[in-house]
């Protein structure tokens, strides 16, 4: 998704698990690093300047130039940090403590993931994330106020990473849920039915859509248009959601394309590749697939997320190469398509060893998916693997986990890396 903002076996079920594997290519070759001098969790990666840098809990840095051999860093401080993004040259990485009912925040950056400088950024609320877009950092804040039952969202920028000037904007009401970047605007949305704009990133204006029920949770843009998805209230009371999509050319005016009227939860995530807009989630069965090669027209494609069962699975994440779209979600579910209209669905590939995936990415000509759950042959233990595929169709399961889960999955300088729980980090090579 064009977002600038916008990532556990045991013992008997590893040995099952590695059972199964053949060496044919280098993605069988899945290292688990626990070499790093850490046991700390680990909750980001970013690539740049011919290197990894990885960050977590307890003021923890590590940094690899192939991802294989990491080294440990001092960063200076004890604080939890929480999203590292790298641009202009730089390494920017955020720091947010909760300490006696406020959010104590500070900012590192650093050249070359090695040496460490702290800055300051003036606010108490939560620092959420940080990302880099279009020649500026972007620092986000989110804050709950009691007064009004509202959330707040700040946008704090900087182009360099260590100047935040105090001046910022806050985008209220509502909690930003998305941003896109296209036609020279950046356009975030939120729920109540308002988008915000702005040309440099520095000021926003609020824009209302004119759906003032519409819960906007995912944009991107494609084909010189914004399409937002999400959900829009089946009635004035407060009722459920349904899946509607709305576009705009300019984060101004909006149109609503399409709405459902089943109460399905609305959408989670929407995509633009290849000339097909693909817009997916589904809180409740049956889950959600929509398609557009124009924005306009949509053609609702959930009915083949039943998989010819009573049981229907939810989406979770997308990816797109090798000229085709795969879809990965709970149960196992694969779903495939060369044009995001015609899809085929796949036997579940990750049973038994784990029953839901999370997360795809693609790289090097491969699929890499990310699944995770419960074992169903060990009960209290869960469980994460890594599967990979070329075609979509024949999948084989490559490395397994007995003791954390698997962070944001990340494809940069011809490798796939992936942090994990208690300092862990698993590589292809």
């Amino acid at each position: 998704m064009p977002n600038p903002l916008a990532v556990m076996l045991s013992a008997l079920s590893l040995l099952y698990f590695f059972s199964l594997l053949v060496v044919a290519d280098p993605l069988d070759e899945w290292t688990w690093l626990n070499r790093p001098p850490t046991g700390n969790d680990l909750n980001g990666i970013a690539f740049g300047g011919d290197r990894y840098v990885a960050i977590g809990e307890y003021g923890t840095i590590l940094t690899s130039t192939d991802g294989i051999g990491w080294t440990q860093q001092a960063s200076g401080t004890q604080e939890h940090l929480r999203s590292v993004s790298y641009g202009n040259g730089m390494f920017v990485a955020i720091a947010s403590t909760y300490q006696t009912e406020s959010w104590t925040n500070a900012i590192f950056i650093s050249p070359d993931g090695a040496q460490w400088n702290r800055s300051s950024i003036r606010t108490t609320n939560e620092l959420a994330a940080v990302a880099f877009a279009n020649g500026l950092f972007f620092a986000i804040t989110r804050f709950f106020a009691p007064f009004d039952g509202q959330w707040y969202t700040e946008i704090f920028t900087s182009a360099d990473g260590a100047s935040w000037p105090e001046r910022r904007t806050t985008l209220w009401p509502g909690e930003v849920f998305d941003v896109a970047f296209g036609n020279g605007t950046f356009v975030a949305v939120a729920n109540q039915g308002i988008a915000w704009i702005s040309v440099d990133g520095v000021n926003w204006s609020r824009q209302n859509t004119g759906f003032p029920n519409a819960y906007l949770r995912s944009i991107t843009f494609g084909s010189g248009v914004f399409v937002a998805a999400g959900g829009n209230r089946l009635d004035s009371l407060g009722g459920p959601l349904g899946a509607a999509i709305w576009t705009s050319t300019d984060g101004v005016t909006w149109v609503e394309r399409k709405r459902g009227d089943r109460a399905d939860g609305g959408f989670l995530q929407v995509e633009h590749r290849n000339g097909t807009f693909v817009a997916l989630g589904g809180y409740r069965d049956p889950s959600l697939l929509w398609s557009s090669t124009d924005a306009i027209t949509w053609t609702d494609r959930s009915a083949i997320a039943s998989l010819g069962k009573a049981e229907v699975s939810d989406f979770r994440d997308i990816a797109h190469g090798n000229d085709q779209f795969v879809i990965v979600g709970a149960r196992g579910m694969i779903l495939t398509s060369k044009n995001g209209a015609t899809w085929a669905t796949l036997p579940n590939r990750t049973q038994p060893v784990v029953p839901s995936f999370t997360s795809i990415c693609y790289g090097n000509g491969t699929f890499v998916a990310i699944a995770s759950g419960p074992d169903p042959r060990n009960s209290g233990t869960r469980i994460s693997a890594i599967f990979t595929t070329v075609d979509g169709v024949s999948w084989t399961p490559r490395f397994a986990l007995s003791d954390g889960g698997f962070g944001v999955l990340v494809f940069a300088n011809g490798t796939f890396v992936v942090p994990q729980i208690r300092g862990k980090i698993s590589i292809s090579i």
